[in-house]
C-alpha cells in the first residue's frame, strides 16, 4: 500500500520521522515501510501556492493510493486544548477579507466535502486511543489572527480550525482519485495568537527561516513571550501527531 504524507514543516513531524526510522530521500522528502505501508513523507513548506505545488508534485512523484495531510492547526471553537487533534471532514477556502467590506467572509462557494467511503476506517483508528474530534477546516489563503474570521459563515460547523494548506492539498488529491484524509493537532487555542504571520519567517519555499524568525522577534521583543509559549504547544501538538499517525500505520 503507497501512502503519502505531506506536511508544511519538519516539526510537525518530525517525531513521527523518527519513530518510523525515515531515511532521506531528497529535499523535504523521506521514506519508511511502517508495517505494509510504503510510505513517503514529503515537505509542502506554508502557504497555499507552496502546498499546491508541491502536493501536485508528490503525486506524480509517488502514486500513492492514500493521502495524509498531517500538521498543525488553531483552534477556532472553545474548549480546545493543545495537541488536540481534530479530523475534517470538510474544508473552506477563505479567500482574505475584501478592504472595501472589512469583514472575512470572502470564501462563499469554496469548499469540499473529505469523508470518503475510507474515512471512517482512518478516523476510528486515530480516535480509539487519541480521542480525536470530527471536525472542519478553514484554510487561510492570506494570513489573518482569529477576530477576523469571527464574520465567516461556520454557525453549525463541528470542531473549526484554521491552517494555511489543507484546502490546495486536499483539491489536488481529490482530483487524483486518491484516497484522503486531514489530521491536524492544535498549537494555539480560540483566544490565542502568535502574533505574527508565519509567512514573514519563511524562505520562499514556505520553510521556516531561522535568522528571518530571529530577527522579526529581534525587531519586535513584544511578541518573544508568545514565540516561547508557541514553542511549547508546538511540542505537545508534535507528539500528538506522532501518536495518531502511528495509530493509523498500525490499522493497517
Amino acid at each position: 500500500m503507497k501512502v503519502l504524507v505531506l506536511a508544511a514543516l519538519k516539526q510537525e513531524i518530525k517525531y513521527i520521522l523518527k519513530e518510523l526510522g525515515a531515511r532521506p530521500c531528497g529535499e523535504g522528502t523521506w521514506l519508511a515501510r511502517p508495517g505494509r505501508a510504503e510510505t513517503a513523507i514529503v515537505l509542502t513548506g506554508m502557504g497555499v501556492k507552496n502546498a499546491a505545488a508541491r502536493a501536485r508534485a508528490a503525486l506524480l512523484a509517488h502514486t500513492p493510493v492514500l493521502v495524509i495531510s498531517a500538521g498543525f492547526a488553531g483552534a477556532l471553537y472553545t474548549g480546545a486544548k493543545h495537541g488536540e487533534l481534530v479530523c475534517p471532514e470538510k474544508a473552506f477556502l477563505h479567500q482574505g477579507t475584501p478592504p472595501e467590506k472589512g469583514t472575512a467572509d470572502h470564501a462563499h462557494g469554496c469548499s469540499l466535502k473529505l469523508s470518503w467511503p475510507g474515512f471512517e476506517g482512518l478516523f476510528q483508528a486515530v480516535s480509539e486511543k487519541t480521542r480525536a474530534k470530527r471536525g472542519t477546516i478553514i484554510t487561510l489563503s492570506e494570513w489573518v489572527e482569529k477576530p477576523a474570521l469571527k464574520g465567516f459563515p461556520r454557525s453549525g460547523l463541528p470542531y473549526p480550525v484554521c491552517d494555511m494548506e489543507t484546502f490546495p492539498i486536499a483539491s489536488a488529491v481529490l482530483k487524483s482519485g486518491a484516497g484522503f484524509f486531514s489530521l491536524r493537532s492544535i498549537t494555539d487555542k480560540e483566544d490565542e495568537e502568535i502574533g505574527i504571520s508565519p509567512m514573514e519567517m519563511a524562505d520562499p519555499s514556505g520553510q521556516i527561516s531561522t535568522p528571518l524568525a530571529a530577527w522579526r522577534f529581534i525587531s519586535k521583543p513584544r511578541l518573544i513571550p508568545g514565540a516561547v509559549k508557541f514553542r511549547g504547544s508546538s511540542e505537545k501538538a508534535a507528539l500528538a501527531m506522532a501518536s495518531a499517525l502511528n495509530e493509523i500505520f498500525m490499522s493497517f
